[in-house]
């Protein structure tokens, strides 16, 4: 049974649909390998799924970690800067 407010609940399905647009704006490999990590599955169990070589995954995981720090630091410098005008 699931005991969370319907506030908590907005919020957990909020962050839900914050982290798949997230997702989204990766390449499609990236994308992948991430939300693989998201649901919890390990960079060996990950190569194993899709085939790939483990360096490969570690590579797609590297560079995804990148792009999402860029875009969610820009999402924040905007938040901040729309907040000052």
């Amino acid at each position: 049974m699931d005991c969370r407010s319907p506030a908590e609940t907005r919020s957990v399905a909020a962050e839900t649909q914050e982290v798949l647009d997230l997702l989204r704006s990766l390449p499609r490999q990236q994308r992948a390998v991430m939300a693989w990590t998201y649901d919890g599955f390990s960079p060996a169990e990950i190569s194993q799924i899709l085939g790939i070589p483990r360096a490969t995954v570690d590579s797609h995981r590297r560079h995804a970690r990148v792009r999402l720090k860029e875009i969610l630091a820009r999402r924040s410098s905007e938040r901040a800067g729309g907040d000052r005008g």
